[in-house]
């Protein structure tokens, strides 16, 4: 029996390689019942390791590969190249940039995999991932090499095929052009996110060091992620009822307000852009309790009493794990 959430790592395979992607992976999907399964991934690791090495020398005009015999061919020092060999190599090196891409996104997607695996038990989804998303995520994630930038192409993988429709060709765009550095920055801002698209500023002045404060939230909105970071004139208003409990979310965690009169709270925002939005989903950081208590502190000053939380599922039907303390 598949463990929690791995039915939907099979299932993503078999969306994969019908439309001829994640090939590296084929051996996985034969082999995934237990311990076959544990040897066919490593395998695979392995597999990809011995062809990146391969790749780099036939790159580096140390090696070639000889079709005939289907093996690597060392070049020694000094032996002189023939005009055939040179138009060989070039094959391979064309070869090799394919071996790569192959290879970057067969890293995506086992990151995606994991993903899939540590969400626990989710129904499979009811719609299909569009095809002209899934080509062009294939062709954006195979140009990157870097472990922490794959991952989050992983996750948005593994968050589209959940939820077809999360993640726009316009963002799968932004997230190609990211720098490793840029997506750290992004990552950090994540944990003060509330419910998906506001930063409270104050609370978020209160929260980080100053030094480059200003520079940073400058860069974020000139990155096209956030706005209202100059003049700070943006605010989210919450309107709280007696009977009615208000849920402010912050990734794992939440704060449930709740009145015994009528009352209105605005708080001073910077506000996340559509791009933005989707970006944030991608982040799963720790929970910055000093900035939650900074943000309940608004609503305890105009009478409002609240419970914290650590979280369980999505809304609607997001749930109270584990009460928590401030």
């Amino acid at each position: 029996m598949a463990a929690p959430g791995e039915q939907l790592s099979i299932a993503l395979v078999d969306v994969l390689l019908k439309h001829g992607m994640g090939g590296l992976l084929r051996p996985w999907q034969i082999r995934r019942v237990a311990r076959a399964m544990m040897e066919a991934e490593r395998e695979q690791i392995l597999l990809q390791a011995q062809t990146e090495r391969e790749r780099e020398l036939i790159a580096a005009g140390k090696a070639r590969f000889d079709h005939k015999f289907g093996k690597l061919i060392h070049h020694d020092e000094g032996v002189p190249i023939t005009l055939a060999e040179i138009v060989e190599v070039s094959q391979e090196a064309r070869n090799s940039d394919d071996a790569r891409r192959e290879i970057n996104s067969t890293r995506a997607i086992i990151h995606a995999m994991e993903d899939l695996s540590e969400g626990g038990p989710t129904p499979e989804p009811t719609e299909s991932i569009g095809e002209d998303w899934l080509f062009r995520w294939r062709e954006n994630a195979s140009e990157v090499s870097a472990d922490e930038l794959q991952n989050i192409w992983g996750r948005l993988l593994a968050g589209e095929f959940k939820a077809p429709g999360t993640f726009s060709l316009r963002t799968l765009d932004f997230v190609r052009n990211l720098s490793s550095s840029e997506a750290a920055m992004i990552g950090d801002l994540a944990q003060y996110v509330i419910n998906g698209e506001y930063v409270m500023s104050r609370s978020y002045d209160e929260c980080t060091p100053e030094e480059r404060r200003f520079e940073r939230l400058m860069d974020l909105e000139e990155l096209g992620v956030i706005t209202g970071t100059a003049n700070r004139v943006l605010g989210v208003n919450y309107v709280l009822n007696p009977g009615i409990t208000t849920l402010l979310r912050c990734n794992s965690e939440g704060l449930f307000f709740s009145t015994e009169s009528p009352i209105t709270v605005r708080i001073p925002a910077f506000v996340a852009t559509r791009i933005g939005k989707e970006v944030f989903k991608l982040a799963s950081p720790t929970p910055n309790h000093a900035y939650m208590k900074s943000v309940a502190r608004d609503f305890i000053d105009k009478g409002c009493s609240f419970t914290y939380a650590k979280l369980r599922g999505e809304l609607p039907s997001v749930e109270i794990e584990t009460v928590l303390y401030l």
